[in-house]
């Protein structure tokens, strides 16, 4: 082609002519747009990079959402699993504790009844402390039998009224049976029944620890020289939610008692 300024010959892609360094139009524009087709490109290339970045990030929430999901679901089933074994071991220890006790019962509660039938209260209490000290080191628990709760008030009984005999009768006694003596009648004296246990006895029973209660009444006031009020104050100091005595402090009223007894011998 031909510069249009001064005519010579010259290259198309040339932007000047070499001679008059006029501009050669068609070359000019032809770079002009190769600018703009990379400049769009570049653009395009910009343009399409944050969604590249948004796509790895994506991924890799995606891959940290997924561990998460895969840890949170591996404690789930862990815990599904410890819930279930910790079951069947309970229901597994439950069976065999109902085994035991049931073995126990047809070993001891024959000879129990025997012996009651026969009125042999004391050593129907001695053999069902066996039987109890038997189901507790084993797996048993305990052995349930219809006379349980009059053998536990006659032998709380028997226990005052032996320390009564020994103390009328002038013989050696240590403290501690003191102590054990005044828990036994308070016991009897402000236990005997409690509401939940009316039904777990016969009227024959029923009466027989009314009399154990009205005796451990005269034991304190005739032998520990109680008031009535210093057995009903005695009472509230010791009482427990549910009816039942602190011993201990039935126990701490020992001392005075002891001293009531030297002032008073027999």
């Amino acid at each position: 082609m031909y510069c249009t300024q001064c005519g010579a010959s010259i290259g198309e892609k040339e932007i000047r002519c070499p001679y008059c360094g006029a501009v050669n139009p068609f070359a000019d524009e032809q770079k002009y747009m190769e600018r703009l087709q990379k400049i769009l490109q570049e653009t395009e290339a910009l343009s399409d990079e944050p969604m590249r970045q948004y796509g790895r990030e994506l991924k890799q929430h995606g891959k940290r959402t997924l561990k998460i999901a895969l840890a949170v679901g591996s404690v789930f089933v862990a815990l599904a699993l410890l819930f279930l074994g910790v079951h069947l071991w309970q229901n597994r220890q439950e069976a065999s504790s109902a085994r035991a006790r049931l073995a126990l019962e047809q070993q001891y509660i024959p000879r129990l009844d025997a012996l009651y039938a026969e009125e042999n209260y004391a050593e129907a209490a001695r053999l069902l402390d066996q039987a109890y000290a038997e189901a507790v080191s084993g797996d048993a628990g305990f052995i349930s039998w219809d006379h349980s709760t009059f053998i536990y008030y006659y032998d709380t009984f028997h226990y005052m009224e032996e320390f009564q005999n020994q103390l009328l009768a002038g013989g050696d006694w240590f403290p501690e049976d003191l102590e054990d003596a005044l828990c036994n009648a308070m016991i009897l004296y402000k236990e005997a029944l409690l509401p939940y246990e009316e039904d777990m006895v016969t009227s024959r029973e029923k009466e027989l620890i009314d009399s154990y209660k009205e005796e451990a009444g005269n034991f304190l006031r005739e032998d520990l020289y109680f008031t009535e009020e210093e057995i009903e104050q005695l009472y509230q100091d010791a009482v427990q939610e549910g009816g039942y005595l602190d011993l201990s402090v039935c126990r701490s009223y020992a001392d005075t008692v002891q001293k009531r007894l030297n002032e008073n011998p027999r």
